[in-house]
C-alpha cells in the first residue's frame, strides 16, 4: 500500500487531522479515534500510576502501553519517569515492529505533547525525506501541538538522526490552546472534515 504522507490527529470532540497512516488523539477520544481511523495498532502513553486498558474488541497484542511523565528535565521526586533514551529505545522497538502499511493510533492524556513527539518519530521512520514538510504541516494545522522536546531528542538519538529535533524547531511554539475544527492534511493541502462524537 503506497504511503500518502498524511498526519491524522484527533483532538477534543470534533478534531480529526490527517501523518502517513499515523493518527493522534487524546485519551478521552481514543475509543472513537480507533473507529474513525480504523487503526490496527494502538500506542498508549500514560503516567506510570495510570493504567490504560485495551479497548473492548481490540487485540491486546497490538496495544502497547508506555508509562512516563510529560516532563523535560529530571526531578528528584520518587516515581517520576523522564522520557529518556531508555524510554525512547522501547518506543522505537515497538514502532519498528509495526508494518508501514498498517495504521497506528498514538495517544497520550491530552494529545498535545507526548503522542505528537512519538508520531514525529514514526513519520521519520516511514518517510524520512518528508518529515520536515510533515512537521511544518502539523504546526500549521494543529497550532496547539507542542511535542515534548526531551522525548523528541531521545528518539532522535536512538534513531541516530538530528532531523526529528530539527523538524520540531520548524514547528515553533504552539500558537493556540485547544481547537474546535476538524481538518485533514495531505501536505501542502489542508481540508476540513467532521468527526462524529458518536463514532463508537
Amino acid at each position: 500500500m503506497p504511503h500518502s504522507n498524511i498526519l491524522h490527529l484527533i483532538y477534543r470532540n470534533t478534531l480529526s487531522i490527517s501523518i502517513d497512516m499515523i493518527a493522534l488523539s487524546n485519551r478521552r477520544l481514543m475509543p472513537a479515534a480507533l473507529v474513525v481511523t480504523r487503526a490496527e495498532w494502538l500506542i498508549s502513553i500514560t503516567d506510570p500510576e495510570t493504567d490504560v486498558p485495551t479497548p473492548d474488541g481490540f487485540s491486546t497484542r497490538r496495544h502497547q502501553v508506555f508509562r512516563f511523565h510529560d516532563i523535560t528535565k529530571p526531578v528528584d521526586t520518587p516515581g517520576v519517569v523522564l522520557p529518556d533514551r531508555v524510554v525512547a529505545r522501547d518506543i522505537v522497538r515497538v514502532l519498528s515492529g509495526i508494518p508501514s502499511d498498517e495504521p497506528v493510533l498514538i495517544h497520550c492524556h491530552a494529545g498535545i505533547s507526548r503522542s505528537p513527539a512519538v508520531a514525529l518519530a514514526a513519520a521519520y521512520m516511514r518517510s524520512p525525506d518528508q518529515l520536515q514538510e510533515t512537521a511544518g504541516a502539523l504546526g500549521d494545522v494543529a497550532p496547539w501541538v507542542a511535542p515534548n522536546p526531551t522525548l523528541v531528542d531521545a528518539l532522535g538519538e536512538v534513531l541516530g538522526t538530528s532531523i526529528i529535533s530539527e523538524a520540531l524547531k520548524l514547528m515553533g511554539l504552539p500558537r493556540m490552546r485547544g481547537c474546535a475544527a476538524a481538518v485533514s492534511i495531505i501536505p501542502p493541502t489542508v481540508h476540513r472534515i467532521t468527526v462524529s462524537r458518536d463514532a463508537t
